[in-house]
């Protein structure tokens, strides 16, 4: 009984060593990918949107972003390949209305933004933000989900599908900067 016991303490010992060591190895080949868009959400759009939505109760309104990003060449850069990125996931998303003087998010309840392919489908949530309080903020900073975006990001060519929950109008173009940063995890093997 007691040699059993011994081998099972050497076994967790090892079993724990190994989970931190492969910890420290993923450390290594962990990095940050930054990409920063940038898109108009027109007056007309978005009071039509507001506008048909009221009337169903839906204040609804969606814009999809086509993304052109060099990721090969970003992978290249903290030496790794495509084929060996394991995992991407959105670390940090921030949308922004720098050049908009008046504008603000206040027209906005709830808003998330999707990842999806080239063609905008088989959309994945990225990230969210809900109750938004009408304070007067230009920027918002989203949650992050746990959600896998290897299959998009690596590809270079994507989009972005952002739906907003509405509850007013707004009284001009909205120049909408939108910052993510992607967690990227790839492996030392092939």
């Amino acid at each position: 009984m007691r040699k059993l016991s011994v081998v099972l303490l050497l076994a967790a010992a090892l079993f724990t060593s190994c989970k931190k060591e492969v910890e420290t190895v993923e450390k290594l080949f962990t990095f940050e990918m930054r990409n920063e868009q940038h898109f108009v959400a027109s007056k007309k759009e978005v009071n039509k949107a507001y506008a048909n939505g009221s009337a169903w109760g839906l204040t609804e309104a969606e814009y999809p972003i086509a993304i052109a990003s060099d990721s090969e060449a970003e992978f290249k850069r903290n030496n790794t390949t495509t084929h060996l990125v394991k995992n991407i996931r959105v670390q940090e998303l921030k949308m922004a209305m720098p050049g908009n003087l008046s504008a603000t998010f206040n027209f906005l309840k709830d808003i998330e933004v999707y990842v999806a392919d080239s063609l905008n489908r088989n959309p994945v949530l990225m990230a969210y933000a809900r109750d938004i309080q009408p304070d007067g903020k230009k920027t918002l900073i989203l949650t992050p989900t746990e959600n896998v975006m290897d299959k998009y990001v690596k590809t270079g060519n994507y989009s972005l599908r952002i739906k907003g929950k509405m509850v007013d109008t707004v009284s001009s173009d909205l120049n909408i900067k939108v910052n993510m940063v992607f967690k990227v995890t790839a492996s030392p093997l092939n």
